[in-house]
């Protein structure tokens, strides 16, 4: 990835700074460490859902502005969630919007006491 010099931005969003567990923390602050990634953290009642709110997702991940991930809850089989692959335009650019406007929102790692 560095090598292709690849960027990855990493959103943590948690209930409240106390929500933040040691193993956490320590685990956001290598993350923010490495040369390739920024990482920060956003509250809940902070977070942005904008128009994907109604998606069910609980994680999502963008690459390169043309593929989407998206994992939602499931109670079937042997997995707790099910992963969504999307490459329709549309559909990315509401998540990125969502993700944009919430990344503004989030807090630096460094400014989480621990």
């Amino acid at each position: 990835a560095l090598k292709r010099h690849v960027k990855i931005r990493r959103l943590y969003i948690v209930e409240n700074e106390r929500s933040i567990h040691s193993d956490l923390l320590e685990r956001m602050k290598s993350e923010s460490m490495k040369k390739n990634m920024e990482v920060r953290v956003i509250f809940e009642k902070n977070w942005v859902s904008g128009d994907i709110s109604d998606d069910g997702a609980v994680d999502f991940g963008i690459w390169d502005h043309e593929r989407l991930w998206v994992f939602i809850n499931s109670n079937t089989g042997n997995h707790s969630r099910k992963a969504r692959l999307c490459t329709k335009d549309e559909r990315i650019r509401l998540y990125q919007s969502a993700f944009d406007a919430n990344w503004e929102l989030g807090k630096s790692v460094e400014c989480i006491d621990g």
